[in-house]
């Protein structure tokens, strides 16, 4: 089962970025792995084309679980500030961080494959 971390203001942006970025970095390379195994698999017998598919459904799947901890918005965080409120405290705390740090998760996965 998923765990999800409640959405409030106590959330730190940065934090989130770093864990997100590590989440990332180790789902990139269980990927690359997955890729690697797909290499030498030509698909001329029904074998070869079996593994390939599964390791494409594999790394299909894999995109579902690159967050590891998924946000969630108490419904009482959101009637008490309301989802403009929660928009702005966590764009003030992303514009705060460095410029390289924003601009680090900018490419994504399915982009950088």
């Amino acid at each position: 089962m998923i765990t999800t971390t409640p959405l409030d203001p106590s959330l730190d942006v940065s934090r989130r970025l770093a864990n997100l970025q590590t989440w990332q970095a180790e789902w990139q390379h269980i990927d690359r792995q997955l890729e690697e195994q797909l290499i030498p698999l030509s698909g001329n017998n029904l074998l070869e084309l079996q593994q390939s598919v599964h390791i494409s459904n594999v790394r299909r799947r894999m995109e579902m679980t690159l967050v590891k901890q998924p946000l969630s918005i108490p419904e009482s965080v959101l009637k008490h500030l309301g989802v403009r409120v929660i928009r702005d405290q966590f764009a003030q705390q992303f514009a705060g961080l460095p410029r390289e740090e924003r601009l680090r998760l900018r490419s994504t996965p399915s982009s950088s494959s």
